[in-house]
């Protein structure tokens, strides 16, 4: 936390001085803008913590999110708007409510999914909720309470006495959306760590362990050749590599396909080089695609020392290295 200054402060500044791939409170207008253009899937940018919370506990309560009708009131650029955002790509029909929404109380009424960031404690009754409605309620505010050793007592901007007895599921306060979007945060940190880690090894050679080649004279026939060699584990190849287990997806001891997105944000790693071998006119003995592929794979990697990934179609499985 910055030191407390007598100079104004640009919070927007500041929030974008930080590398977008390092935002895992997922608010710079780079990820913001991934977010509202509809292109924020978790692979190639960080969602705002809090409104990824509020998306996993309307997900856990079971609601369709499809189609609903979805209310959000507030549209702050770290909770409501975010939020309206996530819900319109998550597919419901989003209105959003503010300080001048006239008639809040009947657009309310017709909420499936209502979330709350206005900052006005227990502004929302049970008489506003829809029966069997999700109330995510995002705000946190001090009241005096005569009851209370301290004077004083945290609620959030719904009622919650009141609206439990008719919403279908509905989030506390304290204790509801605070821990999930921890929670959250974690998750963006845990993710921001991998991209580091995978950033890191794209940039030196791969530790990789290469098996010996026994050359034999004569040269064996192929079958011969094949029914020798002892592969190397896919899980301990995918380590050398530097893959962590949710990134591929073994087939069998040997084989594994590498997942579809891995997110890479830093736009300065080193590129590779894309090399197809190919032929257009088949023989019933074959073209030899598959051994000019292994051998430029031995070559590079065994002989060369260079970080090489060799991709062989099988039509059973597709892709597969």
């Amino acid at each position: 936390m910055p030191f407390d200054s007598v100079h104004p402060i640009d919070a927007n500044k500041i929030t974008n001085l930080v590398a977008p791939y390092k935002d895992v409170d997922g608010l710079s207008n780079e990820n913001a803008g991934k977010l509202l253009h509809g292109e924020a899937d978790g692979s190639n940018s960080f969602l705002p913590c809090t409104p990824n919370g509020c998306m996993e506990l309307i997900r856990r309560s079971g609601a369709q999110i499809a189609g609903a009708n979805a209310v959000v009131i507030g549209r702050s650029k770290i909770v409501g708007s975010p939020m309206a955002q996530l819900l319109i790509w998550n597919n419901a029909t989003v209105t959003v409510c503010h300080s001048k929404t006239k008639n809040i109380k009947e657009i309310v009424q017709k909420a499936d999914i209502l979330v709350v960031a206005i900052g006005q404690p227990l502004l929302v009754k049970k008489d506003w909720i829809k029966p069997g409605a999700v109330v995510i309620d995002c705000g946190i505010s001090s009241i005096p309470d005569s009851t209370k050793k301290s004077g004083s007592r945290l609620v959030g901007d719904v009622d919650y006495a009141e609206c439990k007895e008719v919403a279908g599921a509905i989030t506390p306060v304290p204790g509801g959306v605070g821990p999930m979007t921890v929670a959250m945060l974690i998750s963006n940190t845990v993710d921001a760590a991998k991209v580091a880690l995978r950033t890191q090894s794209s940039h030196q050679s791969w530790d990789i362990e290469h098996l010996k080649l026994n050359k034999l004279n004569p040269v064996p026939s192929d079958i011969a050749i094949a029914r020798s060699h002892r592969c190397k584990p896919i899980k301990q190849l995918a380590a050398e590599i530097g893959l962590l287990e949710d990134e591929y997806e073994p087939y069998g001891a040997y084989k594994a396909k590498i997942t579809k997105h891995i997110p890479v944000f830093d736009k300065n790693s080193v590129r590779g080089k894309y090399v197809v071998v190919t032929g257009i006119t088949p023989t019933p003995l074959g073209e030899g695609k598959s051994t000019t592929v292994l051998g430029l794979s031995q070559a590079l990697g065994a002989n060369l020392h260079r970080n090489v990934i060799t991709c062989i179609r099988q039509p059973s499985q597709g892709p597969t290295f």
